[in-house]
């Protein structure tokens, strides 16, 4: 074990820093993801619960796709615990790597950790003498220093409080008091809150002018970030609204109301009188919308659905009405994904950030000009599959990587036979004539899609490879799967107009063998219902 050389006092600093941290907003985030994603983990090596199987696949460094907003939640522990180290100047102690991993164990593995590495007794026996006796400082009440924002903590007033981490009641009440008398100046014009708090609030966000006057436009012409919900979302025991949550709360009681899709606040506080931060709530038809900042939010389908363009007009209508562009946030599946794209682009919004494959398919969905519709009609150009939609849609059908959350993945996938029942349906309603208004070539792709899911279930290759190559009708060159267990689909494109009249015959036998004619009646039954149809005419 490496010497460390802490004095007492030092060792105290320390430890009161780890139990801030994981007090703080950040850690109390963090771990709700780990909750979230605790069922999924349970495919990863390791003995132990959740929490500490997440924390030693995190720190190996190959880190599982559905594991990427856990990492970035716990970089945010990181920097939290960092600040509170550099503020006590002990951040040097991180340039020793086995101190280092000791604290990487205590805060994401097995607390206790770093008191067995330092050789220090529980705080039980701290407080007690050689007799077992508590200590008269035991006797006295303190309290950890609540999470005030920095910038009161820098004010005048309470620097002359002298105050340490551990506050008495008598310290705390005197805090409190300050406190209210400085949200109280924030609220008359007083200063205006700056930066991020707690790494949740995205660039670009406005605040007072500094002279009594806020800015309507909060986020105006910057990008609001969207991601996919995760659990319940960040609360703050912060209950006065901003004026960017009053200006966004009328405006989608507003478009509910208007596209008869209600809004619902839910305001709600916990068992800890923590309500959720920022602005949350649910649509009527069951869309759930949080936005922790003016530029940041999260979206979340109804119970039992799958995430579509429909579940985002909301969003889109507050980034119109705010001149805000959508960028692509770091937690969503292939399906989100594909669903947001296509909502920006029907809806008009600008994205930022998208990969050149993301743009096209953007480019693709848009609505198209009436001269480029007649110059589509001219070409004669056929129904095609974008290779990142058809891609997303597997995922889905497959359930595999669908959903972080057992709960909320589609009801209906490859493995029960719902799947079956709904191929079924839809083969039945394609010979029925129903998708000639909607386009009987995206029927089939729909169909083939599903089809091809559900022979990889089977693991019915011969089927798969039929109906790869039907695909090929549709600009889908190849499927195939990435080699890592659970890996996603890889879909390449190429257009039919490109294939060799070999090929076009090939495509034409697989398509004939994906859809089957149905068996014609029997000539004899035929004729003898045209007799009787006969007779009844006469």
């Amino acid at each position: 074990m490496t010497e460390l050389n802490l004095s007492g006092p030092e060792i105290e600093q320390l430890m009161e820093v780890l139990g801030k941290v994981k007090k703080s907003k950040a850690y109390q985030n963090y771990e709700a993801g780990v909750r979230v994603v605790s069922k999924r983990a349970a495919s990863l090596k390791g003995e132990g619960d959740a929490f500490a199987r997440i924390g030693e696949t995190l720190r190996s460094g190959k880190v599982p796709q559905f594991l990427s907003a856990t990492a970035k939640g716990q970089k945010k522990v990181e920097e939290t615990l960092l600040a509170e180290l550099k503020q006590q100047k002990l951040h040097g102690l991180l340039k020793n790597e086995e101190f280092k991993d000791a604290v990487y164990r205590e805060m994401y593995v097995e607390p206790g950790t770093i008191g067995q590495f330092l050789g220090i007794v529980s705080e039980e026996e701290n407080m007690s003498d050689n007799n077992g006796n508590v200590t008269e400082e035991g006797n006295n009440e303190m309290f950890d220093r609540p999470e005030y924002d920095s910038e009161f903590y820098e004010s005048d007033a309470v620097k002359a409080l002298n105050l340490g981490d551990k506050l008495s009641a008598e310290d705390k009440e005197k805090l409190e008091a300050l406190y209210k008398t400085y949200q109280e100046g924030k609220a008359n014009g007083g200063q205006s809150q700056q930066g991020e708090e707690n790494g949740t609030a995205a660039e670009g966000a406005r605040t007072g002018t500094g002279n009594g006057e806020e800015e309507d436009n909060a986020a105006s012409g910057d990008a609001v970030e969207v991601n996919a919900m995760e659990g319940e979302g960040p609360r703050t025991d912060e209950h006065e609204d901003a004026e960017w949550v009053a200006k966004y709360n009328a405006a989608l009681t507003k478009w509910g109301k208007e596209n008869n899709n209600e809004w619902t606040r839910d305001n709600e506080p916990d068992e800890n009188g923590n309500r959720p931060e920022g602005l949350k709530g649910n649509l009527a038809d069951g869309t759930e919308i949080h936005y922790t900042a003016p530029d940041k939010l999260s979206v979340k389908a109804p119970e039992g659905q799958e995430i579509s363009a429909e579940h985002f007009k909301a969003v889109i209508a507050m980034a119109k009405e705010n001149d805000q562009d959508i960028k692509l946030g770091a937690t969503m599946s292939p399906a989100f994904k594909v669903a947001l794209i296509e909502a920006c682009a029907k809806g008009g919004v600008t994205m930022q950030g998208l990969s050149e494959e993301d743009q096209r398919m953007y480019d693709e969905l848009k609505p198209k000009t009436q001269t480029q519709a007649e110059e589509k009609t001219e070409e004669n150009v056929e129904y095609k599959l974008n290779p990142l939609i058809a891609k997303g849609r597997l995922v889905e059908y497959s359930g595999r990587v669908y959903s972080a959350d057992h709960y909320s993945q589609r009801a209906v996938n490859a493995g029960n036979d719902e799947f079956d029942a709904e191929i079924a349906k839809m083969e039945e309603n394609l010979a029925k004539g129903w998708y000639k208004a909607t386009g009987e070539d995206k029927a089939k792709a729909e169909i083939l899609l599903k089809k091809y899911t559900r022979a990889e279930h089977k693991k019915d290759t011969e089927m798969m490879a039929v109906y790869e190559t039907a695909l090929q009708r549709y600009g889908i060159d190849s499927i195939a799967r990435e080699p890592e267990e659970n890996g996603s689909f890889v879909v390449k494109g190429k257009p039919y107009s490109e294939r060799t009249d070999e090929e076009k015959a090939k495509i034409n036998e697989a398509t004939e063998k994906a859809f089957p004619k149905r068996q014609e009646m029997d000539p004899a039954v035929q004729q003898a219902w045209k007799e009787k149809q006969d007779k009844v005419m006469q």
